[in-house]
This record gives C-alpha cells, sequence and structure tokens, in this order.
C-alpha cells in the first residue's frame, strides 16, 4: 500500500531526477557533468522532495538522509552544500543500498559486501 501511496513521487520528479523506491526507502538518483547544473539540480530536486513529503502527510527523515557523489578517476570530489529546510545534508562516503554497501568509486574492496 505504501508503494502505492508514494508512487506519484517518481512523477513530479520527472526530467530532474531517477527515484527508487524500494518498501519504505527512496532514493534519488541526480545527474549532470557540469558542477554548477549538478548543485541547481540537486537544490531543486530536495525542494520538491521536501515539499511533495509535507504536502502527503509525509515526513522525511533527515537523520537517514544524506547524499553520496559517484566519482570517476576524471572527476574529483566537489564542495556541495545542500539545505533543506533547518537542515544541511551531509556528504557520505558510503551508503547501504538494499543490503550492498556502496562506495563513491563503486570499487569491490574489502569494505564492500552483502548483508
Amino acid at each position: 500500500m505504501f508503494l502505492i501511496y508514494i508512487n506519484n513521487l517518481a512523477k513530479v520528479l520527472r526530467g530532474l531526477a531517477e527515484p527508487i523506491l524500494f518498501a519504505d526507502d527512496t532514493s534519488i538518483i541526480v545527474s549532470n557533468k557540469d558542477t554548477q547544473e549538478l548543485k541547481n539540480k540537486l537544490e531543486s530536486v530536495m525542494n520538491i522532495a521536501v515539499n511533495w513529503f509535507q504536502n502527503n502527510l509525509l515526513s522525511l527523515n533527515l537523520e537517514k538522509t544524506h547524499f553520496l557523489q559517484f566519482l570517476t578517476k576524471q572527476y574529483n570530489k566537489f564542495n556541495i552544500q545542500i539545505v533543506v529546510p533547518n537542515s544541511i545534508i551531509p556528504n557520505a562516503n558510503s551508503t547501504k543500498f538494499l543490503g550492498l554497501t556502496i562506495d563513491s568509486t563503486l570499487s569491490h574492496g574489502k569494505d564492500t559486501f552483502l548483508t
């Protein structure tokens, strides 16, 4: 039932980001090769998502919310700060996604494992 309820989030973000919905977890993928355009997209997506959650009487758990920059050898990590009302979304070096730990380089090192 929750997935049916939250399903239209993808429509709201269409063209800006690709949401991945699983049970009560939501991941949003935002991409752009230009750093400034990426920052602008991230801000827009977060504002839309926060408003969508509020309008649908859902809460965004800011304690579990973070972002991860996927990096290649050609693109270095850049300083970015995502601000939502009363909070800054922290930048993480890795995250758990469906039981898999994913790091910013998508490497298969000893810290990447299935649980």
